[in-house]
């Protein structure tokens, strides 16, 4: 008699349990095909998106190596200016302690130059202004 009801023991807590776990396997199946359709429309929409974004980082990836290329010129280019305006202010230098006598020098010269063409250019006309008078 007590394997009776140790029998009738077990027999009921099978039935509880399988009355319980249908349910959860059945709500288990369902769960998992939500899961299985939520990820297709997930990764119909994201494929899309994704190749988006690559074509969005291809472009940022190219338009910074310009960027990068521009500066490398920049730099280049204000090191020229750079090494100018070293050249300006050595020259300036120079012109400050030499250029000045230099600068006298060749006005003196000019003018000695320009004095001797006046001179000789009216010595010939005054010359051929006797010879036209004496003809």
């Amino acid at each position: 008699m007590l394997t009776h009801i140790f029998l009738g023991i077990i027999a009921a807590v099978m039935i509880i349990l399988c009355a319980v776990i249908v349910p959860a396997v059945i709500q288990l199946k369902k769960t998992t095909r939500s899961a299985d359709e939520f990820i297709r429309s997930t990764e119909q929409t994201l494929t899309p998106l994704l190749s988006e974004i690559k074509q969005s980082a291809e472009r940022l990836n190219s338009v910074t190596m310009g960027i990068e290329n521009s500066v490398r010129n920049l730099e280049k280019l204000t090191d020229a200016v750079g090494h100018t305006g070293t050249l300006l202010e050595s020259l300036n230098k120079f012109f400050k302690n030499r250029g000045f006598s230099v600068s006298v020098r060749t006005s003196c010269f000019i003018i000695g130059i320009k004095t001797a063409m006046s001179t000789l250019a009216r010595e010939i006309l005054k010359s051929s202004d006797d010879t036209d008078v004496n003809s």
